[in-house]
């Protein structure tokens, strides 16, 4: 499908390549990278055929819904770029609360996930690749704006359900200008601190119970907080304490 390149402005910010259809915007913007379209730049598509979220798991892609990718050269951010799906959630926040205002609770679910009213309206997929002789942090988001799927593994939302029709191009443009900000936060000295605190004052669950599921077994416990580095920490059912870098959390029946 023939795309449309456009700056976000005259500031000259990120590049955006715009499709109709795609089969996934991680998918597209790597292609470009490898082609030699020079980083940051935005993909966008109106319509994924394969997308895809974390732990291979698929994104129900229909037209209506924000399907965007974020291509930014590793270099250009503070070194400890694992702490990125914290930074990209915070700034998924924001545009989302933007949108809802106080229509409905907006938070963050550790590490990335964003929940609108108790459903998930968000999802992000943060992937680090390296390029010839460069690392490329590559963010991909997805907005429920018209729809939300019916997923059988937790509930959903869409930002329609709570404030009516919206653009998808306007969530864009807004989301494009909160990755901007959250970006030069994030490298100013002592960024990641103040983004820690931000995170923490949206986050989901704090003090619930939890089980967190990724590599290896299971653990459950009590989400205690966001640790300086950006972990997750889990105090055990046996009392111990665990440091959680990645995984998929799910809150007990009476955990919020």
């Amino acid at each position: 499908m023939p795309a449309s390149q456009a700056p976000l402005g005259a500031d000259r910010s990120p590049a955006r390549f715009h499709l109709r259809e795609t089969d996934s915007t991680n998918s597209e913007a790597l292609r470009r990278a490898e082609a030699g379209d020079s980083p940051p730049f935005w993909v966008t598509a109106d319509r994924q055929t394969e997308g895809r979220g974390r732990r291979g798991r698929d994104w129900v892609s229909e037209t209506g819904n924000l399907f965007a990718t974020l291509v930014w050269p590793a270099s250009d951010l503070p070194a400890e770029t694992g702490r990125v799906p914290l930074v990209a959630a915070l700034c998924a926040h924001r545009t989302v609360s933007d949108f809802i205002g106080q229509a409905a609770d907006v938070a963050i679910k550790w590490p990335n996930d964003i929940l609108c009213g108790g459903g998930k309206v968000c999802g992000i997929l943060a992937e680090q690749h390296r390029l010839f002789d460069r690392s490329l942090v590559v963010i991909g988001i997805g907005i429920n704006v018209a729809s939300s799927p019916a997923i059988a593994e937790y509930p959903t939302a869409c930002l329609a359900d709570h404030v009516g029709p919206v653009d998808v191009d306007a969530v864009w443009m807004r989301l494009a200008r909160d990755f901007e900000d959250g970006i030069a936060l994030w490298c100013e000295p002592d960024g990641f601190a103040e983004i820690r605190r931000q995170w923490l004052e949206r986050a989901a669950g704090i003090g619930a119970r939890v089980t967190v599921r990724g590599h290896g077994p299971s653990r459950s416990g009590r989400f205690v907080t966001l640790s300086e580095d950006g972990y997750l920490v889990l105090q055990r059912n046996d009392g111990c304490t665990d440091m959680i870098a990645s995984g998929d959390v799910s809150f007990e029946p009476d955990g919020l």
